[in-house]
């Protein structure tokens, strides 16, 4: 037999009942898992019930032992005010050595029995110490009251830590929440218990450290007021919630309004808010100690109420896991019988009926052209069909090749045709390739033009003026040669373009690279390297003058009228030269030379570029050779640039702040509108820098950013510090550019600065200047996405622009700044203006502020004027932050809110 008859070897894989087993197993095993992580996660959760009642029960020992060593303080810091101190020294035992026993308690987890062991021995220890200290003969208050106070720290870090632990288990919101409130009342009666000793002990305290214990008693009388809401401006009805659980909140508002305990708060407030003479005798404080003792019972109770909340919310939540868990165990179990018993039925069912299509694909594999039969599934039964139609077509294939054996090949051909005869797909093939590759050919050779040919001018583009410029390099260098190279960018080729059309301008730039192949020589190499900019390579240059000559040759082409569809335009052209150093033919290798040629090349066109920015500013046809002088300029740019980067890396550079203050309202009016955040450098070795001359220098680099990010990011941070501090500042102005104002990021920047400081956008003002929004449209975009946040914008020296008074109607502003000159100008046509100004500011519903008022006759005219706010030397200098907060006026209860 040979190898061709032989019959073919069952196909390798796996029977079908596994295939099956594993489609439906692998769901059924994947939801057990899942449910066997839902379940592990259940009993997780009840743990973590657990836990927190643990650790509850630890809070409540361990504030018993910290308020007992608090209360234990008083009597040891002023020895008259009890007889006896046995009976608060066996209190604080007793809860000492309660939280001991905790500790060995069996239902006690690990971390729990050492940390509060741990804890109990050591507030044992510095208990005895403290004692020590006040059973001296002379003792020191202030000793004894530290010592007594690191006694009761060690306790109050043990609670945070039990605290932490309990919420670091899955819990529920309600557990959550109670447990914070837990964390609430634990602070507020370590603030409650130390106030009345911490201020025995400053008023006991002479000498030096006076103002430490009496600042440190400040700091616990300040730390309670802001957690209690019990500070001097304190009212029940206007503060916020100190507690999330409205039952719990109730029962501090009652502790709150008990008559000793309101009594206490007033008594202590008066004392932080008295001058020296008026403050409270220790005889005074000594009769406050019940009150003090009544208020430390009120927190007590409210921290086991608070305690018994998580302990009841904890022990639901325990409870309604493991009910979870049980019912998921139980539908895992039925889902997987259920699934096992159908997949046993479907898989028998589809084994026979696909074992008897398997059987008869086998006999037909080995040439037997039997009948197919349909059973089982529809899609078994698709799959016979079409192995049937296949044995159909073999078939076909068997009569025709029986005729061609024969010799009978009409007879072959005149039978119907199967679709997609296998000769005429061999042509059609055939033809295709020799088409494919003469389009390929083709395609190649228009991709190698187009790569090196502008489309629309059909000059060299950028790669291939490069290419071809650092050959002329190579080749002038080694004849001793000198290379020019002309970088033209035309004038007015903008206005053309906005006002007649892309298509119009498209035809002038193919008019304008038809002059310049016609005005160079024939050596000389024409190139496009986009836009409306061109360059000229020019081997073999004579020197600059001669250079300067043709380049002046080009303007004066370029600048003739040009007719475009029966109107003539007229645009010039500020042409930058450049010209290589005299070389000295050195014998150097060329594989150096080349690599030196690239970035002579790159070197080349930058100057060129330059000396053309230079012309371009100086006015229209103007020719700027890069010389030494420009050279050194820009030198000194790159120097002050990188100097300007490395002051904002050190963090070298400052922001000051000069007030906005509101006109018209009297002298007596200390209000602010708002400061104004400016940057200030003081450059290492040569003092302070102008900003105008070093703005300058980042608006040409990145760096004008990194600068508006760095001043948006301090002036923020600054303002929330005032408010923090009582300073009455409603905003502050931050001057951003128009580059910076162009850049898509610029809204992330400033959205950014406000979330890290945490201040409101509405506090926030973009200064801009007039002709941001006239020259990029994408800055009017991201303008209006920042006051869609709620970002303020002013535009700042209005009037100085071009921007017209009726364009102020649809300029996203809210405030106008009036420029300096239109303020210092004395004469009535002068004062005209200041007045339709401000009048037009007022009527488009804008604030107008005056800027650079530095006399009261100038303050007078801005607020006939109609100005309602101003700035300048006249209400203040710039002024470093610190400096300026002593002249803030401060927050009142005629102020509004600051939204930080």
């Amino acid at each position: 037999m040979t190898r061709a008859d032989a019959p073919p070897r069952a196909a390798a894989g796996r029977p079908l009942w596994q295939a099956l087993a594993a489609l439906v197993l692998l769901p059924v095993l994947a939801a057990s898992a899942l449910a066997g992580t839902s379940v592990a996660g259940s009993v997780q959760e009840a743990r973590a019930a657990a836990q927190a009642q643990r650790e509850v029960a630890a809070v409540a020992v361990l504030d018993d032992a910290r308020r007992a060593v608090d209360a234990e303080m008083a009597p040891a810091l002023v020895p008259s005010l009890v007889e006896d101190r046995a009976p608060s020294r066996a209190a604080s035992d007793a809860a000492v050595d309660a939280v001991q026993g905790l500790a060995q308690h069996e239902e006690a987890g690990t971390a729990q029995r050492l940390d509060v062991g741990s804890t109990a021995t050591d507030a044992g220890n510095r208990l005895a110490a403290a004692r020590a200290l006040a059973d001296a003969p002379s003792p020191d208050p202030a000793r004894v009251a530290a010592s007594y106070q690191r006694t009761s720290n060690l306790l109050a870090d043990a609670q945070a830590r039990a605290t932490a632990r309990a919420l670091s288990g899955s819990l529920s919101p309600r557990t959550a929440t109670a447990l914070e409130d837990l964390q609430q009342v634990v602070r507020l009666g370590q603030l409650a218990s130390r106030q009345l000793p911490l201020l025995l002990v400053a008023s006991a305290t002479d000498g030096p450290e006076a103002g430490a214990d009496r600042r440190a008693w400040l700091a616990a009388w300040g730390g309670y007021a802001e957690l209690a809401g019990d500070g001097p401006a304190a009212d029940l009805s206007a503060r916020g919630a100190v507690l999330a659980t409205p039952s719990l909140q109730d029962a501090w508002d009652a502790a709150l309004a008990r008559p000793e305990v309101a009594a206490l708060s007033a008594a202590l407030d008066g004392e932080a808010l008295a001058a020296p003479a008026q403050r409270l005798s220790v005889q005074d404080l000594t009769d406050l100690v019940p009150a003090s003792e009544a208020r430390d019972r009120a927190v007590g109770d409210l921290l086991a109420a608070t305690a018994a909340e998580v302990r009841s919310s904890s022990a639901q939540d325990a409870g309604a896991a493991r009910e979870r868990a049980g019912v998921l165990l139980q539908a895992c179990a039925a889902l997987l019988l259920v699934s096992l018993a159908a997949a046993l039925l479907v898989g028998r069912w589809l084994a026979r009926s696909s074992a008897q299509l398997a059987a008869v694909a086998g006999r037909i594999s080995r040439g037997e052209l039997v009948e197919v039969p349909e059973t089982g599934p529809r899609e078994l039964r698709a799959a016979s069909r079409a192995l049937s139609a296949a044995v159909a077509a073999l078939q076909h294939v068997q009569v025709q090749a029986r005729l061609v054996v024969a010799g009978r090949h009409a007879e072959a051909l005149a039978l119907p045709a199967l679709p997609g005869p296998l000769g005429r797909d061999v042509h059609a093939w055939t033809v295709q390739v020799a088409r494919s590759a003469q389009a390929r050919e083709q395609l190649q050779h228009q991709v190698s033009h187009q790569a090196d040919h502008d489309g629309l001018t059909g000059l060299a583009v950028r790669r291939r003026v490069l290419a071809d410029l650092e050959a002329v390099l190579v080749a002038d260098r080694a004849a001793g040669r000198r290379t020019g190279l002309l970088f033209v960018d035309l004038d007015g080729f903008k206005a053309v373009n906005d006002a007649h059309g892309h298509a119009a301008g498209d035809q002038l730039l193919q008019v304008v690279a038809g002059r310049l192949r016609e005005a160079v020589r024939g050596g000389d190499v024409v190139g496009r390297l986009g836009g409306d900019e061109f360059v000229v390579v020019v081997p073999d240059a004579p020197d600059a003058d001669a250079l300067l000559r043709r380049a002046g040759k080009l303007v004066r082409a370029v600048s003739e009228p040009v007719g475009l569809g029966g109107y003539g335009v007229v645009v010039g052209a500020s042409i930058g030269v450049a010209l290589t150093a005299p070389v000295v033919v050195d014998g150097e290798d060329g594989g150096a030379e080349q690599a030196g040629a690239a970035g002579a090349a790159r070197t080349l066109l930058a100057e060129a570029d330059t000396a053309a920015y230079r012309a371009k500013a100086a006015g229209r046809g103007r020719v700027e050779l890069f010389g030494e002088q420009l050279r050194s300029e820009l030198t000194q740019t790159a120097r002050t640039e990188q100097a300007l980067r490395t002051a904002l890396a050190l963090n070298q550079l400052r922001v000051v702040y000069q007030p906005v203050v509101p006109l018209g309202a009297g002298d007596d009016d200390v209000r602010l509108l708002g400061v104004e955040a400016l940057l200030r450098w003081d450059r290492p070795g040569h003092g302070p820098v102008d900003p105008t001359e070093f703005i300058a220098v980042a608006e040409r680099s990145s760096l004008v950013r990194d600068l508006g990010c760095f001043v948006l990011a301090e002036a923020a941070l600054q303002l929330v510090r005032w408010t923090v501090r009582g300073r009455d500042v409603p905003s502050v102005s931050v001057n951003v550019s128009g580059r910076h104002l162009a850049d898509p990021r610029v809204v992330t920047d400033v959205l950014e600065a406000l979330a890290t400081a945490g201040l409101a956008p509405q506090r926030l003002v973009l200064e801009i200047t007039e002709t941001v929004l006239v020259d990029d449209p994408r800055a009017t975009a991201n303008l209006r996405a920042l006051r869609a946040h709620g970002v303020r914008v002013a535009i700042d020296d209005f009037g100085t622009g071009f921007t017209s008074i009726s364009a102020l109607a649809t300029t996203p502003a809210d405030q106008l700044k009036v420029g300096r000159s239109f303020v210092v100008a004395e004469g009535p046509a002068d004062a005209a203006l200041l007045e339709l100004m401000a009048r037009a500011g007022s009527a488009f519903g804008l604030e107008v502020v005056a800027e650079g008022v530095e006399t009261a006759e100038q303050a007078a005219r801005a607020v006939v004027a109609g100005c309602t706010g101003g700035q300048g030397w006249h209400f203040g200098p710039a002024l470093a932050a610190d400096e300026l907060e002593h002249r803030l006026p401060l927050l009142t209860g005629d102020s509004p809110a600051p939204v930080l």
